[in-house]
């Protein structure tokens, strides 16, 4: 028997260890994957932290120990950047391929035989709380009126109440000193909301962190929170059962209409759990229009770059320079941006590109995408794809969370080797699955 046996031995060590390298090989690619789309995606934490921070500034009348500033930062960090889907999107082919890695490796695996305005209950009931309305499934073409419980996985959420317009900005003038106007062409909107914990673990969470509530409206844009001290902080850590009222600040385009919120929890990132209106009867009708536009060719070779000023079409985006800077009329500019903004490198001088870009995949209407500095990179003569200087961008910075047909224009600096020629913005989303996606846009 031992005669029979001895060649299956080393048989099935060699599987067993073929099964562990696919596991292992596995679990890197869904580890890589899930970073990539960490950095990919448009909630920063850093966002969320310097909001944070700043809630923790107490309201008028005492000693501010943690304010929303205005004018330069200390040091030049970029604003946060968020993240990219794609077109089935490429996030669900990012979930089948993680899964499909995962699934080989397990079937070749042996496994062998063997504050006053804080609720405080005082006894948390184990029912959920009376839901103040129903919610069907809503789009931005149906939305959900205020008032209406939002039911997450652990958080209920009622937006009671909206202020926008100068109302809204004299309050939040009023809770800090520190904290900015608008700017120009944009207002205030303050949201006040009721925050429930229900979730079955235990644990007490921190109501700053339940939400990721954020606006848009009939630009397609998604609207982040301002960076300021609400006059109401959600800022308390609640047990399940467990209320807090507060509010959260953005800042809105004046002129913005049809407006209405979308309700995500903090970990979601470009589908919203549901749309509240603003105003009643608000309602968005994504554009028919989109699906009729055809991707061109302008730019897919790096030996034929898209001349400035031509539409480049891709399979999800529309975009074109509309202005270049460089050397010391780039300079000048990016020291006006910030004036912690350092010079450039020794032998090298800055790039300014201004960019407008449109997505126009409409597959997903009521999905988020995100487009940002991560999409861009420069070259020219010397085939090198230079490095970003680590500065502000001007504003408006080349950055926005978009439905489809929303659109963007803005600053990105970059840095070239002095008097370099032939200079091309390399267009390529981080996630992108197909070469076409990539596109070279003339600086020249």
């Amino acid at each position: 028997m031992q005669s029979e046996n001895a060649p299956e031995q080393p048989q099935r060590r060699w599987k067993l260890l073929l099964a562990l390298i696919m596991i292992i090989v596995a679990s890197c690619i869904m580890l890589r994957l899930v970073i990539m789309i960490m950095i990919y995606n448009n909630v920063s934490t850093s966002e969320q932290a310097s909001v944070a921070f700043a809630t923790a500034t107490p309201s008028v009348g005492s000693t501010p120990t943690g304010v929303a500033r205005s004018g330069p930062v200390t040091q030049p960090v970029r604003p946060s950047r968020s993240g990219k889907p794609s077109d089935r999107t490429g996030w669900d082919l990012i979930t089948e391929t993680a899964a499909a890695a995962t699934a080989t490796a397990a079937a070749m695996t042996v496994i062998p035989a063997h504050d006053s305005l804080v609720v405080e209950p005082a006894v948390i009931a184990d029912k959920a709380p009376t839901p103040v309305g129903s919610r069907p499934t809503t789009s931005r073409q149906n939305p959900d009126a205020l008032g209406t419980e939002i039911r997450l996985d652990d958080w209920a959420v009622v937006i009671t109440d909206v202020q926008r317009g100068e109302a809204a900005v004299q309050l939040v003038a009023e809770t800090n000193p520190f904290n900015p106007p608008p700017e120009a062409g944009y207002t205030y909107l303050i949201a006040t909301l009721q925050l429930t914990n229900v979730s079955t673990d235990p644990e007490a969470r921190s109501a700053a962190f339940a939400l990721n509530l954020r606006v848009t409206g009939q630009r397609n844009i998604l609207y982040s929170r301002a960076r300021v001290v609400p006059p109401t902080p959600l800022e308390r850590d609640l047990f399940p059962g467990g209320t807090q009222v507060g509010q959260i600040v953005f800042s809105i385009p004046v002129d913005e209409t049809n407006l209405m919120f979308c309700v995500q929890e903090i970990a979601v990132f470009h589908q919203c759990a549901a749309f509240v209106a603003i105003d009643p009867g608000a309602t968005l009708v994504p554009d028919q229009g989109l699906a009729a536009i055809e991707p061109n060719q302008a730019g897919s070779q790096r030996t034929a770059p898209a001349p400035m000023g031509e539409l480049v079409i891709t399979n999800d985006w529309e975009l074109v320079v509309t202005d270049v800077l460089r050397g010391a009329a780039a300079l000048e500019l990016v020291q006006a941006a910030n004036t912690f903004n350092t010079s450039p490198d020794a032998g090298m001088e800055y790039v300014a590109v201004k960019l407008r870009a449109r997505l126009i995949n409409s597959q997903r209407p009521d999905e988020v995408r995100s487009i940002d500095q991560l999409f861009l990179n420069i070259t020219g003569e010397q085939n090198v794809v230079y490095e970003r200087p680590l500065v502000v961008a001007p504003m408006p910075i080349f950055e926005a969370h978009l439905f489809p047909g929303g659109s963007i224009e803005g600053w990105e600096v970059f840095q070239v080797a002095n008097g370099e020629q032939q200079l091309m913005l390399v267009f390529e989303p981080p996630l992108a699955l197909f070469a076409r996606d990539t596109r070279f846009l003339s600086l020249e």
